[in-house]
């Protein structure tokens, strides 16, 4: 281990057995699915102290091809979570959690012991959590509409007909266009390529 950040979260999550991919870790649980592991890296006052945020999720590989086919759009073509959320909320505390990090420490070993600790637990807890498609339908129509889920109500169509509803997904769509028109969530593209599954 040495002092530079980003090489210390990777090798961190090389022992838990997470392999990178873009701006994720993740480690293949099932064939279907993927626990992911993402860091937030925030400068403090100067640059020789930062902290990191981890982001724990969960990455369905059908729900995330399918994303790409019916969105059609670069945006989402890179690897990400299906599903995840900052580490602290999965916590006692549900707060925003980060570990401190100081550039300049001769010793890591404590940070990366607790930050380990951490990731292995609430990431078995999150996948535990949301372990089907059902559970992540279920908690995601208990949200409210906002555009910090955005990234998850463009995915729940796609999980309506991975389960076998594809008319609860239109459904949803054409609640979302005539409830909050001005969020243009679903394009006529989104529409006419969902429509074609």
């Amino acid at each position: 281990m040495g002092t530079n950040i980003n090489q210390v979260l990777k090798e961190l999550c090389q022992d838990l057995g997470y392999k990178k991919k873009g701006y994720l870790f993740y480690k293949q649980l099932t064939s279907e699915v993927s626990s992911t592991v993402g860091f937030n890296i925030a400068s403090g006052q100067t640059i020789t102290h930062r902290s990191v945020a981890p982001q724990i999720g969960v990455r369905y590989e059908t729900v995330e091809r399918l994303l790409i086919e019916v969105v059609d759009e670069d945006w989402c073509k890179g690897f990400s979570s299906t599903i995840s959320s900052p580490i602290g909320y999965l916590m006692p505390e549900n707060k925003w959690i980060e570990w401190d990090f100081d550039k300049y420490c001769e010793n890591v070993i404590p940070f990366v012991e607790n930050l380990s600790a951490a990731i292995q637990k609430y990431a078995v807890t999150y996948y535990e959590e949301f372990a089907s498609l059902d559970k992540i339908i279920s908690f995601l129509e208990g949200l409210k509409f906002g555009s910090a889920n955005y990234d998850l109500f463009i995915r729940l169509p796609i999980m309506h007909y991975l389960t076998g509803d594809k008319s609860k997904g239109m459904e949803f769509i054409n609640n979302v266009i005539m409830n909050y028109p001005e969020d243009y969530l679903f394009t006529e593209k989104y529409i006419s390529n969902f429509e074609k599954l």
